[in-house]
């Protein structure tokens, strides 16, 4: 995925509210949120031309999702699609820390990615641009194309509407899809809080950038820095949001889009927490 905003434990009797959209070429093969048949209880759609997932659910109610880091450099040359990171955890029995602590040890054959656990008691960010994995206390996190809670804008206004919703009592996860379903680029003001911040970082987003605006154009680099990527060669493909309570029975929801932004399919899984 390329742009997460998720709660956790942000309230008694809610371990986990998600919502997150893919953003990926609109030519690449995917399948849809479906029932893996060949492990019960895991809930994701799958990249066709990889094998692997971006976002699902696991048995008794465990979460996986990944963002891949933009950067410059290029990949291993035999690196493992990231795919396989979400759903080796989804379809495993290894608790959201010691998963986190031991991709941490071979998060170098990867390309750049950022990866958040969770099952029954702990969610845990791994990152393969972090010294170290992380446990997170409750709250209202984001995850996009860098490091967790990097103050982009989109980040920064998906968090917060999030962190606004949660605060009214939504949960409903149609209601909260429509969160991330925002195409207006970073005012003027944001714009400029952004080229200052991706200036002083560690990365090069700012050279990135650069690169894609002559490669793609300036629209493209416009419509990349709004929550919903709108845009005919890549852009939004998915919207999935996942509701974990406590105890009782949780949703995931995915929402698809045709090149244009039109909504093109629904699934919606209700399953078991344990």
């Amino acid at each position: 995925m390329c742009l997460l905003a998720f709660g956790w434990r942000p309230r008694p009797g809610l371990r986990l509210a998600l919502v997150g959209n893919r953003d990926e070429f609109h030519a690449r093969p995917t399948a849809a949120l479906h029932a893996w048949p060949e492990t019960t209880g895991v809930y994701a759609g799958r990249d066709l031309q990889a094998g692997g997932t971006w976002c699902g659910v696991g048995p008794g109610g465990r979460v996986a999702a990944l963002t891949n880091f933009r950067c410059m450099n290029a990949p291993p040359a035999d690196a493992p699609s990231r795919g396989e990171l979400v759903s080796g955890f989804l379809q495993g029995s290894a608790t959201a820390e010691d998963q986190a602590r031991a991709l941490q040890a071979k998060a170098h054959r990867y390309a750049g990615f950022s990866l958040l656990l969770v099952d029954a008691n702990e969610a845990w960010v791994v990152s393969n641009r972090m010294p170290a994995a992380r446990s997170l206390e409750p709250g209202v996190y984001g995850l996009s194309n860098a490091l967790l809670d990097t103050p982009w804008p989109k980040l920064l206004r998906s968090r917060a509407a999030l962190r606004q919703a949660l605060g009214t009592g939504i949960t409903d996860p149609r209601e909260l899809a429509t969160l991330l379903f925002d195409t207006t680029p970073p005012t003027m003001e944001e714009a400029e809080d952004e080229q200052a911040m991706t200036s002083a970082a560690a990365n090069d987003d700012g050279a990135l950038l650069q690169h894609f605006k002559k490669r793609y154009g300036e629209a493209f680099v416009n419509a990349m820095a709004a929550p919903f990527v709108l845009d005919h060669r890549y852009g939004t493909r998915a919207t999935t949001t996942i509701v974990v309570p406590e105890s009782g029975m949780g949703d995931i929801l995915e929402w698809q889009y045709a090149a244009d932004g039109t909504r093109s399919g629904e699934q919606h899984f209700r399953f078991e927490v344990a």
